[in-house]
């Protein structure tokens, strides 16, 4: 028996470290396809899906980083983040999504809520919109803002920067997109603009607010 179990669990190893060479060798596009079309994803699962945003959605040098799995109370959820080729190494360079994905209108309007205290703490003065980063959007309700940062790398060097973040809803669905952005490099204030315009059309098109 016991041979008999580590059988099984060697060829477990062997299957997970083939699914993560497929997912390298094939890239990320091939592995999300296989990821999106799997015959037994849930309702919420696929919705979620069809709401985040990919690379091809992204400037030119971005690139998928890593996911991670969003507790959302009888829901779904991903946080998943971006890195850039030309400063993969930097933490001051960022842009991520949260898709959160709720079991009904009332409690993604709570969501939304939350997100929002979250990321715009009530009473805090240091967030301000920028009219670069408007845009009309098709969110049933959206906020938008920015603050002036310095960042000190562990190298020593400091980077100004502003610090983006988007939440709005969609019917069930909140996302949430941070970017930092820089004046002339990784990402501009005009690139995450056409970032968030990418994930509002697709968490509109995917809840039903405009046509496919």
């Amino acid at each position: 028996m016991k041979k008999q179990h580590w059988l099984w669990l060697v060829v477990g190893l062997i299957g997970i470290g083939l699914l993560a060479a497929f997912r390298n060798i094939m890239g990320y596009g091939a592995y999300k396809l296989m990821e999106r079309y799997s015959p037994t994803l849930s309702p919420d699962l696929a919705l979620l899906f069809q709401v985040e945003i990919d690379p091809e959605d992204l400037p030119p040098g971005w690139y998928w980083k890593s996911t991670e799995v969003e507790e959302v109370p009888g829901g779904v959820g991903r946080f998943t983040r971006f890195y850039h080729s030309s400063a993969r190494n930097l933490r001051v360079v960022h842009l991520s999504e949260t898709v959160l994905v709720y079991p009904d209108v009332a409690a993604a309007q709570q969501g939304y809520k939350n997100q929002v205290e979250t990321y715009f703490p009530p009473g805090s003065k240091r967030w301000q919109e920028m009219p670069g980063l408007q845009f009309p959007h098709h969110a049933e309700e959206a906020k938008t803002a920015c603050q002036d940062l310095y960042f000190r790398e562990a190298s020593g060097e400091i980077y100004h920067h502003y610090t983006c973040r988007y939440v709005a809803r969609y019917r069930r669905v909140v996302i949430v997109v941070l970017g930092h952005v820089f004046d002339d490099r990784w990402l501009t204030m005009p690139e995450f603009r056409e970032v968030l315009i990418a994930a509002d059309r697709k968490a509109a098109r995917a809840v039903g607010l405009i046509a496919p």
